[in-house]
């Protein structure tokens, strides 16, 4: 497995997750964002070393030649020996680069992956930013649509309280004068029979008094009868 290849395992978009697991998705982005930044700058290092590998071998492939066509003077047998191992190792050489030019090919590939998966990283950091601004902005609002109601809670209870503190002075003014009134009925109610029974000992003893005049003498009996009437006016 070349350095690259553990690139393959990163997401191409983020899951949809819940409001409270928002803030552990946000620096997981962040953190992978950040990794892939690191491997971005890694492939642009190694791009650019490939691309110095091959301008020196390039170089190195024009020195034989110079020195080939410099050396004209040699045997024709010395020239085609020469001929044959420049052919060869040219040949060699090109090999080489081919593979070079097809790993500079599969690095710029993964390079432009790399920021094809950044910029997705990005925009679904971007969209979870966003969806934390909202969900701040709703938890704000429930914790004022909240106060609100605490308040006005708070206040029915208050009012609730003071009626009912009212009810009961007002029931126990009542009941207080229920008992004053109550005692002076009893009040009332002794002082009539005390009444009463006054009047009825009058009754008995005019009652008393009738039967003694009659039973007296028939000499008194006008007297009797005056003094029986002053009695009865009285």
């Amino acid at each position: 497995m070349s350095d690259l290849d553990h690139l393959n395992w990163l997401p191409v978009s983020l899951i949809s997750v819940s409001l409270p697991s928002f803030f552990l998705v946000g620096i997981q982005a962040r953190d992978q964002a950040n990794t892939l930044l690191t491997e971005l700058e890694s492939l642009k290092q190694q791009l650019n070393n490939a691309r110095q590998e091959k301008h020196r071998t390039t170089v190195e492939n024009g020195e034989p030649q110079s020195e080939t066509q410099g050396s004209t003077a040699t045997t024709v047998t010395t020239d085609l020996e020469a001929s044959e191992a420049d052919t060869s190792e040219t040949a060699g050489k090109a090999v080489s680069n081919g593979n070079r030019d097809s790993a500079l090919e599969e690095l710029r590939s993964k390079l432009s992956q790399a920021e094809e998966r950044i910029h997705e990283m990005e925009a679904n950091m971007s969209e979870t930013q966003a969806e934390l601004q909202r969900a701040r902005q709703r938890e704000r609002l429930n914790e004022d649509h909240s106060s609100r109601l605490t308040a006005t809670v708070d206040k029915l209870l208050l009012e609730s309280n003071e009626r009912l503190q009212t009810h009961l002075r007002e029931k126990m003014a009542s009941l207080e004068e229920k008992n004053q009134l109550n005692t002076e009925l009893d009040r009332l109610r002794r002082v009539l029979e005390t009444c009463q029974s006054e009047r009825d000992r009058a009754v008995s003893d005019v009652e008393r008094l009738r039967r003694q005049m009659l039973a007296s003498t028939p000499t008194s009996s006008y007297q009797g009868k005056h003094r029986c009437c002053g009695l009865l006016l009285y």
